[in-house]
């Protein structure tokens, strides 16, 4: 979910520390079982994938407009050659810890046993919610993954179209942008009887333009610096942090309802749900991440914790529900049986699966994630942009 670098920027660890405990706490099932009041904040996971996709963009968005903006003159601009590069440096990133928990839902699962195969092979190939969601009850938290990893494999693909065409980097980069926000944006306007879930917000071809406003971010980042330092301010920030709260609110005393219902399938409770809710809040997310690429140090006292969960972010995304499932059951019943029910246990429990979480992603994270991302150097070197591929 986010880019393996020293390099790091503290706002934006701020920001991915944000998203994932937002996933972490609307994930986390026991809690709303045994207090349905608390049920609104089971939203706070949707706000937070989303979070990841503006991120995303921006963060991967900026890595190929740089190299983009670096290669332009004699080399003539960002072309299709340039694109194995980018891929197998984000493979090396992305695919260790996907084929690892892959691994383990699998063994979970045990498709052998009940002749469920299917979903597990579209997996494979980051097919499972291309279109459709088929992947509910195998790899599931993948979903927003397959939406990352179609993103990583067309940007380059139409950056370097464009590049041909406008023979300007700023140019390509903008159109790849807006390409990749009108699509999905129009096809979203085709939904119109499907679910709302895993019929549209879990579906990579409607899904697309989350990460590109994050691009597109990037984009005005680099080439309309005036304009982001007017975005990427304190003030635009609480703006949209204000608007993600809004369309929290909306969500759990409005939309819930009408998904519940199934009424956010027709009319104008599907075009309010479906077409125009996502790019909301992914505008108004929009100053959160410029204004966090800004912020140079976080509160003393936070800095270790905003560092160690940005860095586990993506162990603790695909590892948070096994916690929650297998390990929490275990933590339970070993706790019950040693103090009994007694007020409180439930909060006990969620520092306990915390803990749990934390202690599992950091394993995972130095044992295996970390060190096959350094391979990629061995394989797909960092190297100036302006080499020949």
């Amino acid at each position: 979910m986010s880019d393996f670098s020293a390099r790091r920027v503290a706002g934006l660890d701020l920001v991915r520390s944000a998203a994932i405990l937002s996933v972490a706490a609307g994930h986390y099932w026991p809690l709303y079982e045994r207090f349905p009041a608390l049920a609104p904040f089971k939203f706070l996971g949707v706000l937070g994938v989303e979070l990841f996709f503006v991120l995303s963009g921006f963060l991967i968005g900026g890595i190929l407009i740089r190299q983009a903006a670096e290669l332009e003159g004699p080399e003539g601009g960002f072309q299709l050659r340039h694109a194995p590069g980018f891929w197998m440096r984000r493979w090396f990133r992305t695919l260790p810890n996907y084929v690892l928990f892959f691994i383990v839902f699998l063994l979970f699962d045990q498709p052998w046993s009940k002749d469920h195969w299917g979903a597990w092979a579209l997996s494979t190939l980051f097919l499972q919610n291309l279109f459709a969601d088929w992947s509910a009850g195998t790899f599931g938290v993948a979903w927003s993954l397959c939406v990352e990893e179609w993103l990583y494999l067309l940007l380059p693909l139409l950056l370097a179209w464009f590049t041909s065409r406008t023979k300007n980097a700023g140019k390509a980069a903008l159109s790849s942008a807006l390409v990749l926000i009108a699509v999905p944006t129009l096809l979203r306007c085709t939904t119109m009887g499907k679910e709302w879930d895993l019929g549209v917000r879990h579906v990579v071809v409607y899904r697309l333009d989350a990460i590109a406003f994050g691009v597109l971010l990037a984009y005005v980042a680099r080439y309309r610096r005036d304009l982001f330092e007017r975005i990427a301010t304190a003030r635009w920030a609480l703006v949209g942090a204000l608007v993600v709260v809004g369309a929290w609110v909306f969500s759990w005393r409005v939309g819930s309802v009408w998904i519940a219902r199934d009424e956010a399938r027709y009319g104008l409770k599907w075009f309010v749900m479906s077409v125009l809710f996502f790019p909301a809040v992914n505008l108004a997310i929009v100053p959160i991440v410029g204004w966090g690429s800004r912020l140079a140090d976080v509160p003393r006292g936070f800095q270790t914790l905003v560092y160690r969960t940005s860095l586990y972010s993506y162990s603790m995304y695909l590892a948070h529900t096994l916690v929650y499932y297998y390990a929490g059951s275990l933590i339970y019943v070993a706790v019950r049986s040693v103090f009994g029910e007694f007020r409180g246990l439930t909060f006990v429990m969620i520092g306990l699966n915390l803990i749990a979480l934390y202690g599992i992603s950091a394993l995972v994270y130095h044992v295996w994630e970390a060190p096959m991302t350094r391979l990629r150097e061995r394989f797909a070197p960092s190297r100036p942009a302006t080499a020949s591929a």
